[in-house]
């Protein structure tokens, strides 16, 4: 019988991640006519632009435990604890910003919509006792329809 286990942090920082942004944005309140491009051109309508605005950062510790037994059992489990923060989201679910106004951008920092602060996983693998030095079926037909897997 042999066990092992793991202990690790993992973390990632996005800085100028490109994302969606109205660059024809007014101010709160102020309609069309605090509009930049209203303003100088005489245009209205939204300008959305991929710009290098974006931030995240994710913070995890991950631990890690598997226990060999005889016979060919093994059980192993997982525990991660984290945290993805970032400005978020728009109604597609993208991880995009809400506010696609440069300067309320920061306003949408917030947990990540797909953020799975607790995550366990338990699993367990068996190897079947069929085939050449296992128990049963190691030779004739049993062998060849079970054996090797």
């Amino acid at each position: 019988m042999e066990s092992s286990g793991q202990v690790g942090y993992v973390g990632t920082l996005t800085v100028h991640q490109h994302t969606r942004a109205n660059i024809n944005y007014g101010l709160v309140g102020g309609g069309q006519a605090s509009q930049i491009l209203n303003q100088k051109f005489g245009v209205t309508a939204p300008m959305t632009e991929v710009l290098a605005f974006e931030h995240m950062n994710y913070k995890s510790l991950q631990a890690q435990m598997q226990k060999r037994f005889a016979n060919g059992l093994q059980f192993m489990a997982s525990y991660t604890f984290s945290k993805w923060m970032g400005l978020c989201c728009d109604e597609q679910g993208d991880g995009a910003p809400q506010i696609l106004i440069p300067a309320y951008m920061p306003l949408t920092w917030s947990v990540m919509s797909d953020d799975r602060t607790h995550n366990f996983e338990l699993s367990a693998i068996y190897e079947l006792p069929f085939g050449k030095g296992k128990r049963y079926a190691t030779n004739g037909i049993g062998f060849a329809i079970a054996g090797g897997w």
